[in-house]
């Protein structure tokens, strides 16, 4: 199944997630692909402890992510895939990640506008990669 749902929110796994969504998205899999903050075992380990029982959680940088999804790894999971900037799903969906919905949480400092702009980017790259068209 892969991806059912990509969330852009700044707090990244904190309560609605872990009680609402993950249930909502019948997710297996928790994923934060977040290139700083794979690196930061001790905020990786705070999320860990947040996780559903009987759920898996990865916390990697955006070429991992592109990595194992390019390779099947996750093929069998249903996967919420959690992300703090826009950009790293547009980098995601050029690397071949195919993502169905995107979901909006809380984008700090952002206006309407640019959350529009977002989702229309998103949107755009979403169709060309299911058109098998190049990305512009």
């Amino acid at each position: 199944m892969s991806v059912v749902l990509a969330r852009i929110d700044q707090r990244l796994i904190h309560g609605i997630v872990v009680t609402q969504w993950a249930g909502f998205t019948k997710a297996k899999r928790l994923m934060v692909v977040d290139d700083e903050i794979s690196k930061d075992e001790s905020q990786k380990a705070a999320m860990r402890m947040s996780k559903p029982a009987g759920t898996g959680m990865s916390i990697i940088d955006t070429n991992t992510a592109i990595t194992n999804f390019a390779a099947g790894k996750y093929d069998s999971h249903n996967v919420f895939l959690i992300v703090r900037h826009p950009q790293t799903l547009v980098d995601l969906v050029k690397g071949g990640v195919a993502i169905p919905k995107v979901n909006i949480g809380i984008l700090i400092c952002s206006s309407a506008v640019t959350k529009a702009f977002w989702v229309w980017k998103l949107q755009t790259l979403s169709n060309r990669k299911a058109q098998n068209k190049p990305h512009p």
